[in-house]
């Protein structure tokens, strides 16, 4: 016969585990497989808003220093990357919008 009773209580994590949880996976990759997740998570992460972007940022910062950086470096190149192509289209005669873009001739 099972005694025992059913006690209901916060468990003491010792800080941000699961923060530190997912840094040691991060850091078990291999460098290839870290070059992907960081060009996984930059191509997702583009088409978000700043705000987000931030705050994926900072929970990757906190997951691991090099997670972060890598992360906010691929986002920003994304970005200065995305202008040019805007730029690019703008000397084309082609006007931006996203999916939709479309050249105007005339």
């Amino acid at each position: 016969q099972y005694a025992a009773r059913l006690v209901r209580q916060k468990l003491d994590r010792h800080g941000d585990i699961d923060f530190q949880q997912a840094g040691d996976r991060y850091r078990r990759h291999t460098d290839a497989e870290r070059n992907d997740l960081i060009s996984n998570l930059v191509g997702a992460l583009s088409g978000a808003t700043q705000e987000i972007q931030d705050k994926m940022v900072e929970m990757f910062t906190k997951c691991d220093a090099d997670y972060g950086q890598r992360v906010r470096e691929g986002l920003a190149q994304a970005a200065e990357a995305s202008h040019d192509m805007e730029s690019e289209f703008a000397n084309l005669g082609v006007k931006s919008g996203g999916a939709h873009a479309r050249a105007e001739f005339a």
